[in-house]
C-alpha cells in the first residue's frame, strides 16, 4: 500500500514537471513525451495473470517489450504524439 501511493506521488508530480515544462521546451523544438507501458510482459508474468490481462485488454493481448520497443520508436520517429502527453500502450 504505501509503494502504491510514493508511486501514484511520483507519477503525480512528474506530470506536473511535464505538463509545465512542455510549453517552454516546445519553443525551443523539444518534446516530452511520457509512457506507461501497462502490464507487460517480461518474464515474471504467470499463465494466469496473462490470461486475466488479455480479458481486460481492449485488444485481448499482453504487451511484449518488443511491443514497447516499437512504440518508443514510434515516438521518436513519427512526431504524431503532442508533447506533454502521457502516452498509453494499448493492448
Amino acid at each position: 500500500m504505501v509503494a502504491s501511493r510514493r508511486s501514484r506521488s511520483v507519477i503525480r508530480t512528474f506530470r506536473l514537471f511535464q505538463a509545465q515544462l512542455a510549453p517552454e521546451l516546445a519553443e525551443r523544438g523539444i518534446t516530452i513525451h511520457a509512457l506507461d507501458p501497462g502490464a507487460t510482459d517480461t518474464g515474471w508474468m504467470t499463465e494466469e495473470l496473462k490470461e486475466r490481462v488479455r480479458k481486460e485488454s481492449k485488444h485481448g493481448k499482453v504487451n511484449t517489450p518488443e511491443d514497447i520497443a516499437r512504440l518508443i520508436v514510434s515516438i521518436l520517429t513519427e512526431k504524431k504524439y503532442p508533447t506533454g502527453e502521457v502516452i498509453h500502450a494499448e493492448r
